[in-house]
């Protein structure tokens, strides 16, 4: 992943954008780049790679959440340095319209996984528990979502599981990685989070955007949409264990899912 694109950048903005300017900027982008003027594959996922900034930043709520997980992010403070010159000249936006909207959007899924790998490194109190979750349990959230939305209808689910006729963790519930008693195939936090890393990265490189956009069967939900999901799970998540572990907060409301299909 060579370019780094926060929300911010995605609709030419700096941070500090105002509402209204929000709002122009995505009306903006949503001419240049909406499907019905150009039906190929790449106006279909820039839209919706517009749409979903345009979502988050417009609502007062979700922007103070990305604004926390953005002053605490890893990946985002590495990534500032690489792109510096890129936002200094303005060319967020421009960056999104150079046929690489593949790279931006999969950049959303790349990023929460930095992060989370930044927070597993940290060695936190696993047992602290925010509003009847530990922090293991926060984290398998994530981790499952990815793994049961966007790994599996990928193509890259979790082949060991599979052969021996076992329920992935993503279908067996938040506390998979941490039941006792028979086969373990993931010992530690560690040893799960490796295993979605490195299929995340195959994602990464072999993920076709006309693959993406295909409806899913059973759900009729697109990879695209479950990547902004998984995106808008994470960041939520992140925020809110941040601060929890800077004892700001001592509660983390429940991530609300886009649509029901999510909550199975």
């Amino acid at each position: 992943m060579s370019i780094h694109l926060n929300l911010y950048d995605i609709l030419d903005l700096p941070p500090n954008a105002s509402t209204d300017a929000i709002k122009s900027a995505f009306r903006k982008s949503a001419l240049q780049n909406h499907p019905d003027r150009n039906d190929d594959p790449e106006a279909t996922a820039r839209f919706r790679v517009i749409f979903n900034a345009y979502s988050t930043l417009s609502d007062a709520a979700k922007r103070r959440e990305y604004d926390a997980y953005l002053r605490t992010s890893a990946a985002f403070g590495a990534a500032n340095d690489q792109t510096g010159d890129a936002k200094a000249t303005g060319q967020r936006g421009k960056i999104l319209g150079v046929s690489n909207t593949l790279e931006t959007l999969l950049g959303h899924l790349n990023y929460v996984l930095w992060d989370i790998e930044d927070l597993i490194r940290s060695q936190p109190d696993w047992s602290r528990t925010y509003s009847g979750i530990s922090l293991r349990g926060y984290v398998l959230k994530m981790l499952t979502f990815i793994d049961k939305w966007i790994l599996s209808p990928a193509g890259f689910p979790d082949y060991f599981f599979q052969a021996r006729g076992m329920i992935t963790p993503a279908n067996s519930g938040v506390l998979s990685v941490e039941q006792t008693g028979g086969h373990r195939p993931f010992v530690s936090m560690n040893d799960y989070f490796f295993n979605v890393r490195v299929r995340t990265d195959k994602v990464l490189k072999r993920a076709k955007l006309i693959e993406l956009l295909e409806p899913q069967a059973g759900s009729g939900v697109r990879i695209i949409d479950c990547v902004f999901e998984a995106h808008n799970l994470c960041v939520h998540y992140l925020a809110g264990l941040k601060s929890a572990l800077a004892g700001e907060v001592d509660s983390i409301n429940q991530f609300r899912h886009s649509d029901p299909c999510f909550e199975g």
